[in-house]
């Protein structure tokens, strides 16, 4: 098997029927017992990625295999190489499973394995929250811009109170729907949502950018801005106190 020489090499499987993954550890695989030129997964770690987008299974000779979903497939490859060292290690393992499920990691657990299997299984946790978040945001809000109606697959999942900022979350009251140049103008301040659910200039820092003489394209761009196309479920809509907190927070004054 020839390997890549200029990056990792990963040994991948794939279920055309739902569009899984599975991820094996290489240097389990270099060379085959008599009679099995196969590389095997079960089938019930790959549909359990299906929900969760990762899945581990840890096999009799100490290689853990993985289920992926789609959207983690970068995550996977990006970390493949940590993930399969720790095949052997039955607390990491238990912990990833505890990561992919959105479960708190308890920190009596966590304090039982190496620093470096701890920020593997803290990057899953993270990946694995991030990606609940889109798909979770995306769905309620049928993929669609809540303030330009587009779709086209160009929509992010953005965090009204941002990540970092206390009192954040990753729950379906502290997102919205928005196109990537929405998204971007929102994070820097450029627009908020008030209140009543309608999106706004920031006229402060407008002020700032045409002061800079950096705000062409301004009428067009604030023409779209209204007041938000929410969610069908009113549960789904944006918090409140979210979006409050969130103007406290780029000091923006209502």
């Amino acid at each position: 098997m020839a390997l890549n020489p200029k990056g990792p090499t990963n040994l991948l499987g794939y279920l055309p029927v739902s569009g899984m993954f599975a991820g094996f550890d290489l240097s389990q695989q270099r060379t085959f017992t008599v009679g099995s030129s196969s590389v095997q997964i079960d089938i019930r770690t790959v549909e359990e990625a299906e929900a969760v987008g990762l899945s581990f299974a840890q096999k009799t000779n100490s290689e853990i295999a993985i289920g992926i979903r789609s959207d983690q497939l970068l995550s996977y490859t990006l970390n493949a190489a940590q993930l399969h060292s720790l095949g052997a290690d039955a607390k990491a393992v238990s912990l990833l499973k505890l990561a992919v499920d959105l479960k708190p990691l308890p920190s009596s657990q966590m304090e039982q394995i190496p620093l470096e299997r701890m920020r593997v299984v803290q990057t899953i946790s993270a990946l694995s929250r991030d990606s609940s978040f889109r798909r979770t945001v995306l769905s309620s809000y049928n993929n669609t811009c809540a303030v330009t109606a587009a779709q086209l697959q160009l929509v992010d999942a953005a965090h009204i109170l941002p990540v970092g900022a206390k009192g954040s979350s990753d729950r379906i009251e502290n997102g919205v729907c928005l196109a990537p140049t929405y998204h971007r103008a929102y994070d820097l301040g450029i627009i908020y949502i008030d209140d009543r659910y309608v999106v706004r200039a920031n006229e402060t820092k407008l002020d700032r950018l045409r002061a800079l003489n950096v705000n062409g394209g301004e009428a067009k761009f604030m023409a779209s801005l209204g007041r938000l196309s929410l969610p069908k479920l009113q549960s789904d809509w944006p918090s409140i106190d979210m979006i409050r907190q969130a103007n406290a927070f780029r000091g923006i004054g209502l």
